[in-house]
């Protein structure tokens, strides 16, 4: 299929998304961190309790992961 846009505006669409640390995925980390949930990140958009061992993907991204 063709590309409906010309080289140099995709790569300016392309540059513009963003694949970590998006205003959502801050808003939720620091509202956990506040709370004194600690947590490691783990690939782009998951968040890792270690404790607890459970896993949480954030909703606009695309697949979904249970550890």
């Amino acid at each position: 299929m063709a590309d409906t846009v010309d080289k140099e505006t995709r790569s300016r669409m392309m540059a513009a998304i963003r694949g970590k640390n998006t205003k959502p995925e801050m808003v939720l980390r620091k509202a956990l961190h506040a709370r004194s949930f600690r947590y490691r990140l783990h690939g782009k958009g998951i968040i890792f309790f270690q404790m607890a061992r459970l896993a949480y993907k954030y909703p606009h991204k695309d697949n979904i992961y249970f550890l």
